[in-house]
């Protein structure tokens, strides 16, 4: 795989968040932000896809929570490709 693509919509208090992570030329990301800063929602986001379970905003349940990850060839991510460290 030498692409990821991700769209997250109401996840967790991420509103939006497009973003496609390119690993033709390197192995991996590292995401670093000040706290509060959407990180923690970002692993539980792709915690739900690895535990089949739907992603959601927990301030406004209401809202439709959309969670889309694919690789380079535009399918989806299998679960099991999925591994999260918890802190």
């Amino acid at each position: 795989m030498k692409k990821l693509a991700i769209q997250f919509e109401n996840c967790y208090g991420i509103k939006k968040l497009e973003y496609s992570f390119d690993f033709a030329n390197k192995n991996a990301y590292s995401i670093y932000a000040p706290n509060g800063f959407m990180k923690t929602s970002f692993s539980k986001t792709f915690l739900d896809l690895s535990e089949n379970r739907d992603s959601v905003d927990l301030i406004f349940p209401d809202r439709v929570s959309t969670r889309n990850i694919k690789d380079d060839a535009g399918a989806d991510l299998a679960a099991e490709s999925i591994f999260v460290i918890q802190p």
